[in-house]
């Protein structure tokens, strides 16, 4: 798959991290988010009604924002009268959110302990530094990355706009003068049309995340997305539950399209989406294929939206 020794990843079903934890002689640690989403607790309330305590760490982290949005008071309530207290962050913190991680894992994990990650509610930068770190190997040999995948409504999905670009992986060859971009899209048609025209590239390829129940979701995207997909050179079906096809798919069709120029990814739509985009230029490890993170600016009187979980859970554990 890779240019180098980066490991392979293999899909993991939550339904059996019961049986995986409970078969360790050492302590699992699980590692998610408490914000205003409801989806934000819905692993951590499977797990704890499956997985002795005994048997389990918890890890959880909060943000100074949003605090009296959606279900962040109730997600509290019950982290409270389970005695865990979240560490409270500012959402842009990824540096502290690291630090508390590896201070956690060393002082009071075992060595080779499985750690799960709950990315649901994680900002994006944080969710996608913790696969680098995953794949770096800094987490530890037994890492699994799990998100919980959102019921959304059917009206109009809230434009929360676009901000500042930031390069997160890969690098430019600053010799090319010829750039594709693949965009992954999502129900923000918004946000993603400006940032297409902001960038206006040259060629465009457009990449979608099926859902393994949801045949609608892959129409929604289409249809709030029409200038984009008509203006595409090409459009590419993925699957949200098997993420290392996902990526596959993803290197295949930048190596694909790198005799054109230079390749800029622009991740949008579902996390795994989001996640898999951010990790090919690791993966390639050429010059010329690379990713933006465009952050969000929400106006004042935005407010969140509550997504519950749809009861889907969709992993993956490094191999």
């Amino acid at each position: 798959m890779a240019n180098f020794a980066l490991p392979e990843f293999s899909d993991f079903d939550f339904k059996s991290i019961a049986e995986i934890i409970s078969k360790s002689d050492k302590k699992a640690l699980f590692v998610f988010s408490c914000g205003y989403e409801e989806r934000s607790l819905s692993q951590y309330l499977e797990v704890k009604k499956k997985v002795p305590q005994g048997n389990i760490n918890y890890l959880c982290f909060s943000f100074t924002t949003f605090k009296t949005s959606g279900s962040r008071q109730n997600n509290e309530a019950t982290l409270s009268e389970d005695n865990i207290e979240p560490i409270e962050l500012e959402p842009h913190d990824w540096q502290s959110a690291w630090s508390s991680l590896r201070a956690y894992i060393s002082g009071n994990q075992q060595q080779g302990t499985h750690v799960f990650i709950d990315y649901s509610s994680m900002p994006r930068n944080w969710y996608c530094m913790l696969a680098k770190k995953m794949v770096e190997g800094e987490i530890g040999p037994n890492v699994t990355l799990i998100y919980s995948h959102g019921e959304y409504f059917e009206s109009q999905y809230p434009c929360v706009g676009y901000g500042e670009f930031h390069q997160f992986s890969g690098r430019p060859n600053i010799t090319s003068f010829r750039e594709l971009n693949i965009f992954g899209l999502g129900f923000d048609s918004i946000r993603t049309h400006g940032i297409w025209t902001y960038l206006d590239p040259q060629l465009s390829v457009a990449v979608i995340a099926k859902s393994p129940t949801n045949e609608e979701h892959c129409e929604r995207v289409r249809k709030e997305n029409p200038e984009i997909l008509s203006a595409s050179e090409s459009i590419h079906e993925v699957s949200i539950d098997q993420f290392s096809s996902m990526l596959s798919t993803l290197i295949d069709i930048s190596r694909t399209y790198s005799v054109y120029g230079d390749i800029a990814l622009v991740p949008d739509g579902p996390k795994p989406l989001v996640l898999a985009m951010s990790l090919v230029p690791s993966y390639l490890d050429v010059k010329g294929v690379y990713c933006w993170h465009v952050g969000h600016v929400k106006p004042n009187e935005y407010e969140p939206i509550d997504v519950k979980c749809s009861g889907e859970y969709f992993g993956f554990s490094i191999s």
